[in-house]
């Protein structure tokens, strides 16, 4: 399909259309409350320079009936999130731990390998307030997610999601007859789990067609959510993250490199990505020419 740059989808940014990328570990258990000082002490020493905002949530418990007049069970730690916010008020980074979760996001795309590096070292310095046998510190699954967003620039009746998204990616209910309108605002969601008898891979992805105001107009967005998580789904497989991404050598079968497995999931999550956009498009964002100096072509 010829490319009209009256009637297109333009990304986000100029050579990009990488709204965020997150990074998210799962462990096996949790930090709880009475864990406060030993985080904050690793906050104020490790990554406060980094994301020099903390804010912590606050969490009520409710009582449904008799409770002991004394109750020694610590409580779960509340969702603690430490920020950098951009120029404009957005958050740019942001390092989250809530649940078994450790969650970190960037919104300030500058390459693979300048955004990875940062993470793995907040990873790194989370990794240094936890014993190697913490809950949290055994993690069972990985998870990279990027979330790419293409704007419509052309004319309202000349929409066609079919200039961003492969024709067999967009449903046979969006684009309607000739005599009825391209419907803008619908969602696909699709993931399959690759290789389910060992590191049980999920490969998954989400389209959303959407209207946002622009202006005094309604522009029609399409934001593509493609997401990769290594072990998906059982505890079997792990790492321990006080040696995952440091510079370690593996001294057995069992360690794994956590900066390796996301390397992995990176080159999933591009190749899921560049299955549901067009070749224009690929182009325009420069993932072909990417693609093609990685297999040395």
């Amino acid at each position: 399909m010829q490319r009209n740059e009256e009637n297109m989808f333009k990304p986000l940014h100029h050579n990009h259309a990488i709204e965020s990328v997150i990074f998210r570990l799962t462990g096996k258990g949790e930090m709880m409350e009475n864990e406060r000082t030993n985080l904050q002490n690793g906050y104020e020493k490790y990554w406060k320079a980094i994301l020099p905002k903390e804010i912590q949530a606050h969490l009520m418990g409710i009582s449904l009936g008799p409770t002991p007049l004394v109750d020694d069970t610590p409580n779960p730690l509340a969702p603690t999130r430490y920020v950098e916010f951009s120029r404009t008020g957005n958050a740019a980074w942001w390092m989250e731990i809530a649940s078994h979760t450790i969650t970190i996001g960037c919104s300030q795309y500058a390459g693979w390998d300048k955004v990875s590096g940062k993470a793995f070292g907040l990873f790194s310095a989370l990794a240094k307030v936890l014993d190697a046998n913490h809950p949290l510190a055994q993690i069972c699954s990985a998870e990279l997610t990027y979330v790419n967003l293409f704007k419509w620039v052309g004319a309202e009746h000349a929409y066609e999601p079919e200039l961003a998204i492969q024709k067999f990616r967009v449903p046979q209910t969006v684009t309607c007859s000739k005599t009825a309108p391209t419907l803008k605002e619908w969602h696909l969601s699709e993931g399959w789990v690759r290789n389910p008898e060992a590191e049980r891979v999920l490969e998954r992805f989400q389209i959303s067609s959407m209207l946002q105001r622009n202006g005094d107009q309604m522009q029609p967005i399409i934001r593509i959510e493609t997401t990769a998580i290594w072990g998906f789904g059982t505890s079997t497989s792990h790492f321990n993250l006080t040696k995952a991404f440091e510079n370690i050598q593996k001294v057995d079968g069992e360690d794994i490199d956590g900066r390796i497995k996301y390397d992995e999931l990176h080159e999933r999550v591009k190749l899921l990505f560049g299955t549901l956009i067009t070749e224009n498009l690929a182009d325009l964002i420069g993932l072909r020419k990417a693609e093609e100096k990685n297999d040395g072509t």
